[in-house]
C-alpha cells in the first residue's frame, strides 16, 4: 500500500479519516499501522506551481486580478472598485517598469535556481527511498525521518517556499501591494513579503505534486499510473447568502433589498467584517483569473492570441523582442510532469470544480495512465464541457461513458440528477467509446457490458458537430435510426446553401 496509493485533500479532516480507513482496510493484527503521512497529504491539489514554471515572474497573476469590489455598491468604509484600480496602479507604475528593466538586462532568469530544484528534488526521492526500505514496524522512525529530514529541512523548506510565492502572487491581498514581490526581487524577497506569502499559502494550502511526490515525478513526462476520483459538482463562484450565514442565521430569509440593505448595516459595524467580504469575493476572482492564466502565465503573444491574455513589458516590436528573450530563457526549465500545464480546456462558463478536477488528472497522469472519475452528466452534454470532450477524444482513449439517473435515491441528491462514471486512458485518440444511459440501479455498472452501445468518434461529430454533444443513445437500433435522420436532412445549424440560416442565441 506504501508505495502504490497516494492521496490529496484540502480538508485535514478527510486526510486523517483516509488514514484511518486504510488502517482498516489493511489491518494486521501482526502488524502496526503503516506510516501515510508521506502519500495521504493535506492540499489545494488544485492550485500549485510546476518545477517548469515556478522560477519565472507570474507576470498574468496581475494583469486581469480584481480585488473583489467590483460591483461593491453598498459599501461603508471601502469605495466600488477602489482596491481594483489600486491593482491596475500598480502593475502600471511598479510591475510593467520593472519587468522590462528585468528582460532588457537579461537578468529574470537565474541558472542556479534550476540547480537547486533539481538537487532538491533528488535529494527529497532519496530520503523517501530510504524510508521506503526501513522496516514495516519503524513507524515511529519513519514519521521522525520524513518530518525532520525531509519537510523540516532547510532545501525543501526553501523549495517549498519559492513555489508558494509564485502562486501567492495570484492571491496577494490588495491592501498589502507595498510588500507585493517584483520580478527585480522575486528570487529574493523580503521579510514583509516571504510573511504576506507563507500567510497566503497556509490559507489556501499550495499543493505542489512534484514536491510532495518525487517518487511519483521521477523524470520529464512522469506521472501517476491511475487516479479515482469524486469531485465536487460546485461551481466556484461567491455565495452571499453561504457568506452572511455566518453572523445572521435568518439571512436566508432576507429578499434582495432587505439582504443589500443588512449588508450595509454588518459593514457599518465592523470595518474588518466588510474587508473580509471583500476578500472573499476576491479569491473567487483570483483563482478564475488562475484557472484562465495559469498554463500560459508568462503573458507571451506567441501563446496567446488574446489580448487580455498578453502581458505587454513594452510597445509594439520591442515588446515582442523582449518576450523572445524571456521564452528562450524558460526553455532551459525543466520539469518532471506533463509539459502541458492546466487549465487550457475549461471553456467559457463558471467554472465547475468537477472539470477542473477532470483536466487536473488529464495532466498529471503518465502517458497511457488511465483515470476513473464520477461526474454529473454536464461533461457530455453542456456547451461549456466541449473543450473537455474535445480533450477526451482527440488526446485519450475513451473507453466508458456510463450514465446513472437518481430516480432510486442512489445519492442524496435531487432525483432527476443524472451522474457518469467515467474512464478514459491518457494519449491516442478514441476510436468508439462505450456508452450507457438512464439507468437506476447500481448493480447495472456490474454488467456493463449488457447494456453498452458502442459510439464512435466520428458520430460524436456527424451527430453534434457543433457543440460534439454525446446524445443519449439507449440502444445501437436508436443510433442507427439517428444516423439515417441526420444523413437525409437539413441540420438547424447548417450553414450550407441548404441549410435554414438559423443562429444560436
Amino acid at each position: 500500500m506504501e508505495r502504490c496509493i497516494y492521496g490529496v485533500d484540502v480538508d485535514p479532516l478527510a486526510v486523517s479519516l483516509c488514514q484511518l480507513s486504510l488502517w482498516i482496510e489493511t489491518m494486521d493484527r501482526d502488524l502496526p499501522f503503516s506510516f501515510l503521512d508521506h502519500k495521504i497529504r493535506c492540499g489545494n491539489s488544485l492550485i500549485g506551481a510546476w518545477f517548469d514554471q515556478f522560477q519565472h515572474y507570474p507576470a498574468m497573476a496581475w494583469k486581469n486580478r480584481e480585488a473583489g469590489d467590483k460591483n461593491h455598491s453598498n459599501g461603508v468604509h471601502y469605495q466600488k472598485g477602489a482596491q481594483t484600480k489600486a491593482i491596475k496602479e500598480w502593475v502600471k507604475n511598479e510591475l510593467t517598469p520593472d519587468l522590462r528593466h528585468m528582460l532588457e538586462g537579461r537578468t529574470l532568469f537565474h541558472e542556479d535556481l534550476l540547480e537547486q530544484a533539481a538537487a532538491a528534488h533528488g535529494t527529497a526521492l532519496e530520503r523517501l527511498e530510504y524510508i521506503h526500505q526501513l522496516p514495516i514496524r519503524d513507524s515511529a522512525k519513519r514519521a521522525r525521518l520524513y518530518r525532520d529530514k525531509l519537510t523540516a529541512s532547510d532545501q525543501w523548506r526553501s523549495l517549498k517556499n519559492a513555489m508558494d510565492l509564485w502562486c501567492a502572487c495570484w492571491f496577494w491581498p490588495a491592501d498589502e501591494l507595498e510588500c507585493a514581490p517584483l520580478p527585480s526581487s522575486f528570487t529574493d524577497p523580503g521579510p514583509e513579503t516571504r510573511a504576506v506569502a507563507e500567510r497566503v499559502a497556509a490559507e489556501m494550502r499550495f499543493f505542489h505534486w512534484e514536491l510532495e511526490f518525487p517518487d511519483v515525478f521521477r523524470e520529464e513526462g512522469a506521472g501517476f499510473h491511475a487516479m479515482l476520483g469524486n469531485p465536487p459538482w460546485d461551481i466556484a463562484k461567491p455565495k452571499s447568502q453561504e457568506f452572511f450565514s455566518s453572523i445572521d442565521p435568518l439571512y436566508r430569509s432576507y429578499g434582495k433589498q432587505e439582504a443589500l440593505q443588512r449588508q450595509t448595516g454588518y459593514f457599518g459595524e465592523d470595518a474588518d467584517f466588510e474587508l473580509d467580504w471583500l476578500a472573499y469575493n476576491a479569491r473567487f476572482r483570483a483563482q478564475s483569473n488562475f484557472v484562465t492564466c495559469a498554463a500560459s502565465p508568462f503573458g507571451d503573444p506567441e501563446e496567446n492570441d488574446k489580448s487580455q491574455r498578453r502581458f505587454a513589458a513594452a510597445r509594439g516590436k520591442a515588446n515582442l523582442q523582449l518576450h523572445d528573450h524571456w521564452r528562450e530563457a524558460r526553455r532551459r526549465s525543466r520539469g518532471y510532469a506533463d509539459a502541458k500545464h492546466p487549465f487550457r480546456h475549461q471553456g467559457s462558463a463558471d467554472l465547475n470544480l468537477y472539470k477542473l478536477f477532470l483536466e487536473q488528472t488529464h495532466t498529471l497522469l503518465k502517458e497511457s495512465g488511465r483515470l476513473g472519475f464520477l461526474v454529473p452528466s454536464g461533461l457530455y452534454s453542456d456547451q461549456g464541457t466541449r473543450a473537455l470532450r474535445d480533450l477526451f477524444l482527440e488526446r485519450c482513449a475513451w473507453e466508458w461513458l456510463f450514465g446513472f439517473e437518481n430516480r432510486l435515491g442512489i445519492f442524496p441528491i435531487h432525483r432527476s440528477y443524472k451522474f457518469n462514471p467515467v474512464i478514459a486512458q491518457k494519449g491516442g485518440t478514441t476510436s468508439s467509446l462505450r456508452t450507457v444511459f438512464m439507468r437506476r440501479n447500481l448493480t447495472d455498472w456490474e454488467r456493463a457490458n449488457e447494456f453498452a452501445v458502442p459510439y464512435s468518434r466520428e458520430q460524436v461529430v456527424q451527430l453534434s458537430p457543433k457543440s460534439r454533444a454525446i446524445l443519449e443513445i439507449e440502444s445501437r437500433r436508436d443510433l442507427e435510426v439517428l444516423e439515417k435522420i441526420y444523413r437525409n436532412s437539413v441540420l438547424l445549424g447548417d450553414d450550407g446553401p441548404d441549410g435554414w440560416g438559423i443562429r444560436y442565441a
